[in-house]
């Protein structure tokens, strides 16, 4: 059967004019959208069918966003679909509700896991894989196979993205890294020679010959949990 080249967007939007507004604008540039208009609504969209990509506001009615994103989370049948967050909070608003963790504590994140997410742009497509990964130097380092992480990343713009979250204190995180990607599987520099050096152990079979270096560029991370999530409107 041949694979389809769509993009199935979710938009989790209370506001009509803006939902509108957004959807025609995705759906310009070639996306299948659906919208939902809270989270308990969006939930049930998604129990009828997996999006590809969430957009998602925070100030929603019923559930809220971060209420959701909770929710998507513990799932492992969600847990792994992307989300971009949209929201019509002021900025001041925003930063009193998610913390923003400091440059030392993502790198301290990045340094403590073995899984995360790389996205790429193949064909003018977003794509995002799931790599084993580990830190050094603070380079990020993975292994992969041939095929389209080794086609598209090397010497191109990705993202890497980590998360967690904690069931018991019903709190969250994620660190996301802007970076450039190298190939360094033959590289002779001793950096290079340092970064292969590091425990990267693929849980996925086949060999995985090739090593990449993401070199960030950007480094932003975030913490939310039940102490600072916002009322819905009428809650």
């Amino acid at each position: 059967m041949e694979q389809s080249d769509e993009v199935r967007v979710l938009l989790v939007e209370d506001d009509q004019a803006l939902a509108q507004m957004y959807r025609v604008r995705l759906e310009r540039d070639g996306y299948t959208v659906r919208v939902a208009g809270d989270g308990e609504q969006a939930l049930g969209m998604i129990a009828d069918g997996l999006p590809d990509l969430i957009f998602l506001d925070i100030r929603l009615p019923r559930m809220d966003g971060l209420a959701f994103l909770e929710r998507l989370r513990k799932s492992p049948r969600t847990r792994d679909i992307p989300v971009v967050i949209v929201s019509n909070y002021s900025e001041e608003e925003l930063v009193s509700d998610l913390e923003v963790l400091p440059e030392d504590e993502c790198f301290e994140l990045l340094a403590r896991h073995r899984l995360g997410r790389v996205a790429v742009v193949a064909a003018g497509q977003p794509l995002i894989f799931p790599v084993n990964y580990a830190l050094g130097d603070r380079v990020i380092a993975f292994r992969t196979a041939e095929g389209t992480k080794l086609a598209t990343a090397p010497n191109s713009h990705v993202a890497f993205e980590i998360d967690g979250y904690d069931q018991a204190s019903g709190v969250g995180w994620s660190v996301v890294v802007q970076g450039v990607a190298y190939e360094i599987t033959n590289a002779v520099d001793r950096h290079s020679q340092l970064t292969r050096s590091l425990p990267v152990q693929p849980l996925a079979p086949g060999e995985r010959e090739h090593w990449i270096g993401i070199l960030p560029t950007e480094l932003s991370g975030r913490r939310f949990g039940p102490q600072s999530r916002p009322t819905p409107p009428g809650g």
